[in-house]
């Protein structure tokens, strides 16, 4: 515990310990799920498993300094699983070493709704990542995809069903 910490855990009833120890508990599960997940991309590709665990450094260092301090730890495992869609994607595609046709660049923008929705099937805090992970190729100009959002649509379709900030 940090020196700063204010540990007040003894005046804690037996009802908040017990949910206490939940939320740690779904935590670790998730956790444990995004590390499978993590682990799953890698095996895939190794190249996007490793760009992957680079935007989840960049994107912790950011959220520490932009974030209340719960939050990094969200931001980072959308990070992390950004292009967990690209499981959906033939590895011909993938492992292309030319230039893609228009038709294979159509079908590697559609990796952030595959993404989207592996993710909202799993549930729980996924369904937030989900709505962060469609969004991670929109563009502020609106030339993004998949859907072409601008500005602050971006950040409206990312919190979604989520009712609050990343």
């Amino acid at each position: 515990m940090s020196r700063y910490t204010l540990d007040l855990s003894w005046q804690m009833t037996g009802h908040e310990k017990m949910l206490q120890a939940q939320l740690k508990a779904s935590y670790d599960e998730q956790e444990i799920l995004v590390q499978a997940l993590t682990a799953t991309a890698l095996a895939h590709d190794w190249e996007m498993g490793m760009h992957g665990q680079r935007v989840a450094d960049l994107a912790s260092a950011m959220a520490h300094t932009l974030q209340p301090p719960e939050e990094p730890s969200l931001v980072r495992m959308a990070a992390l699983l950004h292009d967990i869609g690209k499981i959906g994607i033939p590895e011909a595609i993938l492992q292309k070493p030319a230039p893609l046709t228009e038709e294979e660049r159509q079908i590697m923008r559609r990796h952030p709704e595959i993404g989207y929705h592996i993710l909202d099937q799993i549930g729980g805090a996924f369904e937030r990542l989900a709505h962060i992970v469609v969004a991670h190729h929109e563009r502020w100009d609106g030339r993004g995809y998949p859907y072409g959002l601008a500005k602050t649509a971006i950040f409206y379709r990312s919190c979604a069903r989520r009712g609050g900030l990343l």
